[in-house]
């Protein structure tokens, strides 16, 4: 299936092992097998066939799809080409564990469109592998969004994982977090929220009162709400800028600015030249 880059990856406190099958556009088949993670299929363009147990799936542009650990399948192209990205995900944790797995609430295959921010994280990843030589990859670039795209994976498909939310009327305690399990939620809260986060709805997510929050964000992480919302949103800009899938008034928007001035200002503020100059910075 192509080049095969491995990275471990932490979410929620729980490690994880992911292949990622880095030739994407080349030809798409493989034998019957099993395995002991997850494998994810995303068809950015063309059809494929999945067989998977007594079934068979075409899989379309433009979606998702999971195979659970422990289910036959193996996969054909039907398009003469296809763009995708396959991840084989193993999770490695002690298997007494009782925190649900994807494969605890997931049938043995799962097919969902790839829409809002999951399908721009995927979109632009494509992009990169499909545009980077394999031995030029940057092992953090990668990581990075690996991370992402498996909390949005995890927000998708395994609800029962994340908070419950407070719209139910369920009365919660106030549960016991590490401070590892603090900063892993205070991560993906703010990747997932660069446009709308609020210390208040922060201070939900983690048990705590909007000073607590202050004080740990303060003692634990030596930073401050607003100044790790910017660094994410500068983060996630630099991303963009780096897949030229974007115009700077697009990604702007994308990364939670109202405006290209504020966007303009931050960047400078943050990464001492405009946004302009760093892309420019990356033509060869």
């Amino acid at each position: 299936m192509g080049p095969q880059y491995i990275v471990d990856i932490t979410v929620n406190n729980r490690l994880y092992n992911i292949i990622l099958f880095t030739d994407i556009k080349r030809e798409f088949v493989s034998l019957a097998h099993t395995h002991s993670g997850h494998e994810f299929h995303y068809i950015q363009d063309g059809e494929a066939s999945i067989l998977i147990g007594n079934g068979s799936h075409l899989m379309h542009g433009g979606n998702c799809y999971l195979a659970t650990k422990g289910n036959y399948h193996k996969t054909t192209g039907v398009s003469a080409k296809i763009s995708r990205i396959t991840l084989l995900i193993n999770p490695l944790y002690d298997v007494d564990d009782d925190t649900p797995d994807l494969s605890d609430i997931t049938p043995a295959f799962t097919e969902f469109a790839a829409e809002g921010r999951i399908k721009m994280l995927l979109d632009i990843f494509a992009e990169y592998l499909c545009n980077t030589p394999y031995e030029n990859l940057s092992n953090d670039y990668i990581r990075s969004f690996l991370t992402l795209i498996y909390i949005e994976l995890i927000e998708k498909l395994s609800p029962c994982i994340g908070d419950i939310p407070s719209h139910t009327g369920v009365q919660l305690l106030n549960p016991k977090l590490s401070d590892e399990a603090r900063k892993d939620k205070i991560f993906s809260y703010f990747v997932n929220n660069l446009s709308t986060a609020t210390l208040d709805e922060l201070a939900e997510i983690l048990y705590l009162s909007k000073r607590q929050v202050a004080r740990f964000l303060s003692e634990k992480m030596n930073d401050s709400f607003s100044s790790i919302l910017q660094k994410h949103r500068i983060e996630h800009a630099k991303a963009l800028i780096v897949s030229g899938a974007h115009t700077l008034d697009e990604i702007a928007y994308l990364s939670g600015y109202n405006s290209y001035k504020g966007f303009y200002n931050a960047f400078l503020r943050n990464e001492g030249v405009n946004p302009q100059t760093f892309k420019d910075s990356l033509q060869p």
